[in-house]
């Protein structure tokens, strides 16, 4: 089960329970996919996304809980669901993992604390 509270996004298709989470993992294998910063990268006019986009969003949001997982199948996890349903799912695992850009505030690094 997907548990919002570490912001995943669980979800069906082909009979099979999926968690998506954006998190440090998947933001990072985005980063190398892309060759550009995640805020570069989500910040991008909606004309400037592609289908490869979605597929990596997808895809590296999906690796954290499903290793296996390739490209091949996530492209018909997309043809399965649609690419509007796909968006939503998207759209939800972003504002979970970006809640400053949900709220208009201007997103900043969490401090560590010292141990």
């Amino acid at each position: 089960m997907a548990n919002p509270l570490k912001g995943e996004v669980g979800f069906e298709a082909g009979g099979v329970h999926y968690t998506l989470v954006l998190g440090t993992y998947a933001l990072a294998a985005l980063q190398r996919r892309s060759g550009i910063g995640t805020t570069q990268f989500f910040n991008r006019p909606p004309a400037e996304w592609g289908v490869d986009d979605i597929l990596g969003v997808l895809h590296c949001g999906l690796m954290r809980h499903h290793r296996s997982i390739t490209e091949e199948q996530v492209s018909d996890i997309i043809d399965e669901l649609g690419q509007a349903k796909v968006g939503e799912l998207v759209s939800e695992a972003m504002n979970i993992a970006f809640p400053e850009q949900r709220e208009g505030r201007s997103p900043r690094p969490t401090k560590l604390r010292s141990a």
